[in-house]
């Protein structure tokens, strides 16, 4: 009887708790459209400007910017398109498993935040593949025109890209003692996991070129109209 209580005690003592964690990456990229009206009677349907490319969670990444859409077939010519891709992965994972991603699309406002509820939605996890395969932003030309997101023809879009790198574990010491009362929340800095990176590039197709920030010098690899 003794015996079997002190095992039973013992069991008692070592339970603790534990979380098994998604280990992530974000990063976002912000491209604006300068003189759009001229790059959409410039570019048909099937025909996109692509930007720069642009790092995240060490892979690198490029948007394919479709002003007609991308595919007449799917009724894509009345959509303004936008297509992020993996253009590169990293060298450690070029030979592994696909990159598994999630994006967020943003309509950035005049000051530089997301306008909330207005062309912004969150996509499904995916698997890329450097074979082309990547996630769509899709947005009614008509009812983006009559809104006047595009003032002064020009407007920005940010791609926050969430990469997962795996998940650990983590365990955490049984407590001795009952729990005090928790403090008052304060605010709490972003995790230092969870960079967030940003990359800022305008694409201008009436010129034919490519404008990157002065933080990252525009170079041969950059993007540019396909016609």
């Amino acid at each position: 009887m003794g015996a079997s209580a002190s095992s039973s005690g013992e069991r008692r003592r070592r339970c603790g708790s534990a979380a098994i964690v998604a280990d992530t990456v974000s990063e976002h990229f912000d491209l604006t459209i300068d003189g759009y009206s001229h790059i959409k009677a410039m570019l048909p349907t099937g025909k996109c400007a692509t930007s720069p490319p642009f790092t995240a969670g060490g892979h690198e990444w490029c948007v394919d910017f479709y002003p007609n859409g991308k595919l007449a077939a799917a009724g894509d010519a009345d959509m303004i398109q936008f297509f992020l891709r993996l253009r590169r992965a990293a060298k450690a994972k070029a030979a592994a498993a696909a990159v598994v991603a999630q994006v967020r699309f943003d309509l950035l406002g005049d000051g530089g935040s997301p306008q909330a509820g207005v062309c912004s939605g969150t996509g499904r996890v995916l698997s890329f593949a450097v074979d082309g395969r990547g996630q769509s932003m899709v947005i009614r030309r008509d009812a983006f025109e009559q809104a006047g997101c595009a003032k002064d023809d020009r407007f920005t879009v940010r791609f926050a890209v969430t990469v997962f790198r795996g998940c650990r574990t983590a365990e955490a010491a049984p407590e001795s003692r009952p729990r005090r009362p928790a403090p008052s929340p304060s605010p709490s800095p972003a995790s230092p996991r969870l960079p967030m990176c940003s990359y800022t590039c305008t694409v201008d197709c009436q010129t034919r070129n490519v404008r990157s920030a002065p933080t990252r010098p525009s170079s041969s690899t950059d993007g540019g109209c396909q016609v």
